[in-house]
């Protein structure tokens, strides 16, 4: 009886517990980093480029935490709760409730100035709904982050470097487009495919082009003369009778 008795009392206490730490566990932590991925859907490189970033920002930091669910709580309270515990006035959360498919953003109330309520739904519409869905959630972050970056920037009259984060190139870097020159194009894949010349063969080719260039300036003065001199002659010397008579 008496260990029937311990047994009982043992399970009221544990039945006690449970509500303190269910309240617990829904209670918004403590947030003192960049990234919270609580549901483990983010990868290393997305939360060391979100790092970067927001090094980079200046007067804003952008958070992004990864839950499954949230237990029937509302993703916009939650997310302004969790903006609460870590930076009110300059940060911003972008909370992702993966197993329920929902997300919020909350923004402090100086990075809010930037960025207004209208402006934050067309910025998830634009750069994260659609990847997000599609359970890309490392692109989706790395679109909103980029967008989320610039338009606050812009807004403040400030400039912000993106390039080298969340694998975006450089645009100095990339090589200007060479374009298409016919006749030399042409030579240079006819080098690639036979070899290099060599000085012979390119002192050759341009005595060869001095002399076609020289006989073509010859037939053209040729043609010119013949159109002025004689060509009148010709026809004066075949006339057959056809032209004005002659008076005798």
């Amino acid at each position: 009886m008496r260990r029937f008795l311990c047994v009982l009392a043992a399970a009221v206490l544990c039945l006690s517990l449970l509500p303190a730490a269910f309240a617990e566990e829904d209670a918004a932590p403590l947030l003192s980093g960049d990234v919270w991925d609580m549901a483990g859907v983010l990868g290393d490189t997305t939360a060391a480029d979100l790092a970067a970033l927001n090094d980079r920002m200046s007067g804003g930091r952008l958070m992004v935490v990864t839950r499954h669910f949230l237990g029937g709580k509302d993703a916009g309270a939650y997310a302004r709760e969790l903006l609460d515990s870590a930076n009110p006035e300059g940060g911003a959360v972008l909370l992702m409730v993966i197993g329920e498919e929902d997300y919020a953003l909350a923004l402090g109330e100086q990075i809010a100035k930037a960025l207004p309520a209208e402006s934050q739904q067309s910025l998830l519409a634009r750069n994260f709904r659609t990847p997000y869905l599609n359970r890309a959630y490392d692109e989706a972050v790395a679109d909103f982050a980029l967008a989320f970056a610039g338009q606050v920037s812009r807004a403040r009259g400030e400039s912000i470097d993106l390039d080298g984060l969340f694998g975006r190139i450089s645009l100095s870097a990339t090589p200007a487009p060479q374009q298409w020159s016919g006749k030399s194009d042409i030579n240079a894949m006819w080098q690639d495919f036979f070899g290099e010349d060599s000085p012979e063969n390119r002192t050759d080719r341009g005595r060869e082009a001095d002399w076609e260039g020289g006989l073509g300036t010859l037939i053209f003065w040729a043609f010119i003369i013949y159109f002025l001199f004689f060509r009148k002659r010709k026809r004066r010397r075949y006339d057959f009778g056809h032209g004005p008579r002659r008076r005798w």
